[in-house]
């Protein structure tokens, strides 16, 4: 099981989706890490990642680097990042099938991490309701598996 105090790094600035995953690599273990590279053929639209939580369970992340910008009217935090059509149809499967799939988002030109649930996933380029994330534990809470 991963420590949930394992802490992200602060100092990184998210400038593309590869600075994100190297946060990723950099803080949680490796070994329970499964990564999906982009491939001719049947890789397409899968999460870029698979975390072995323990108890049996395989956390599926899509990870991004995007902006923020906030709904003044009702508060609302909106995302915008480039899912694709397969990404977001991979993404509402998996959590029809009882799998909790989540988009972690580094806010580009910052340092900070958001997870977005995937059943939050919309049919448009905007996601809703992330929540900032600091440790490993932070992810799992988001996803309903943590304290």
């Amino acid at each position: 099981m991963i420590d949930p105090d394992l802490i992200f790094p602060t100092t990184t600035t998210y400038k593309k989706e590869a600075d994100v995953r190297k946060a990723i690599k950099a803080t949680l273990p490796r070994d329970q890490l499964f990564w999906v590279e982009a491939a001719a053929g049947g890789t397409v639209g899968l999460p870029d990642l698979f975390v072995s939580i323990g108890r049996g369970v395989i956390l599926p992340i899509e990870l991004k680097c995007g902006v923020v910008a906030r709904d003044d009217k009702n508060g609302q935090t909106w995302w915008a990042v480039d899912l694709r059509p397969s990404q977001k149809k991979t993404i509402r499967c998996l959590h029809r099938s009882g799998a909790t799939p989540l988009i972690v988002i580094g806010v580009k030109g910052g340092c900070s991490l958001f997870v977005v649930k995937g059943e939050n996933c919309s049919y448009g380029s905007t996601l809703v309701s992330a929540q900032k994330v600091r440790t490993w534990g932070d992810v799992l809470k988001e996803a309903g598996f943590g304290d």
